[in-house]
């Protein structure tokens, strides 16, 4: 046998032998990133489920907060409500209160007002008829007479 016949037989087996053992480490490689793969898409399943799980869970707690705080601003409009109810009686009975008052005040500067022109109205007759008298006289009896009516008439008048 030549030598040439014996490289090139040694050659194939070599290669033979080698691409047995190169498709078989190929063969674990990939097996090995396929089971890699696998884990990878578990994890990647539970992430999506612990991604669900926790959206859910946030949106029932958003939901209640939202809740609570719709329920603390109708609370507070009720409160702010009463209190401007409240001030709105208490400013009316204040308003109610100073009107009567100034009324009263007006009232009695009115009837004095009115007391005060009657004494003078009575001052001003009883002068005229003092006067009327006086311009009337007929003599002296009569005019003692009239001037004992005059002041009697100038006090019954005050």
């Amino acid at each position: 046998m030549s030598t040439s016949l014996i490289v090139g037989l040694a050659f194939w087996v070599g290669f033979i032998l080698s691409y047995k053992l190169l498709k078989k480490v190929i063969k674990n490689a990939l097996n090995n990133k396929r089971s890699k793969n696998k884990l990878i898409d578990e994890e990647v399943e539970k992430f999506n489920r612990d991604m669900l799980e926790y959206y859910r869970e946030s949106s029932e707690k958003y939901k209640k907060l939202d809740a609570e705080v719709n329920k603390m601003m109708n609370e507070a409009l009720d409160k702010a409500h009463c209190i401007i109810k409240h001030n709105k009686q208490q400013l009316d009975q204040i308003l109610d209160d100073n009107a009567r008052f100034h009324l009263k005040k007006v009232t009695d500067q009115v009837e004095k007002a009115i007391g005060d022109l009657h004494s003078n109205t009575a001052s001003i007759a009883a002068c005229a008829v003092k006067k009327i008298m006086q311009g009337h006289k007929d003599d002296r009896h009569s005019s003692e007479v009239i001037s004992s009516l005059s002041r009697d008439l100038s006090k019954k008048l005050h």
